[in-house]
């Protein structure tokens, strides 16, 4: 993993599943303090926050005999039973799409579009939920137009297999009603 992150320039990882879940499966793959040595590449751990069922972790990847480190932002949603298609909190998952947008937004890098991985157990399902719901606020802020169905097309030419249950479609439309509704906290506007 840490050769894609390093090879794409990722300044974002967001994990989809809950920490103890990955661990019995896949192992841990960032260290909790420290730094830890992966291949190839160093992890150093920086520092740690929580906050509405979102860890965000602060790390620099070294790769070995190179000087320069890439700063990553580790997201680490657990706000997702591991029996559910979808997360259990829509407010939730936008706060979690909304300060992923604020890192990219602010990252001083010299490239243009900031490269976020996305990863869950199986590579797509709770995936392709966070990327519909982050393609549809993207878009919506854009155009100021709401077309769920657009955005989950768009998406499914990469992999069909993206949104694969009415219910994850659903939550499509609670989050875009639930960003919307987070800018109507002081108007008089039934949603």
């Amino acid at each position: 993993m840490w050769c894609m992150i390093y090879d794409y320039q990722c300044s974002v990882i967001v994990a989809l599943n809950d920490p103890d879940q990955v661990e019995d499966s896949c192992g841990i793959y960032i260290p909790r303090e420290g730094s830890a040595v992966y291949g190839h590449f160093t992890v150093e751990y920086v520092y740690e926050q929580e906050d509405d069922n979102i860890t965000e972790t602060t790390l620099r990847l070294y790769q070995t005999n190179k000087d320069d480190a890439l700063q990553i932002k580790h997201f680490q949603y657990k706000g997702w039973k591991s029996d559910s298609n979808i997360p259990h909190s829509s407010d939730s998952f936008v706060n979690l799409v909304t300060k992923i947008k604020h890192v990219t937004d602010n990252n001083p890098s010299d490239t243009e579009d900031q490269k976020i991985a996305v990863v869950c157990l199986d590579g797509v399902s709770r995936c392709s939920v966070f990327c519909a719901v982050k393609s549809v606020i993207d878009e919506m802020k854009e155009t100021q137009h709401l077309n769920v169905f657009q955005a989950v097309k768009r998406l499914k030419r990469f992999r069909y297999e993206m949104l694969g249950s009415k219910e994850q479609y659903v939550f499509c439309y609670e989050s875009a009603r639930a960003y919307l509704r987070s800018f109507a906290t002081y108007e008089n506007v039934q949603l």
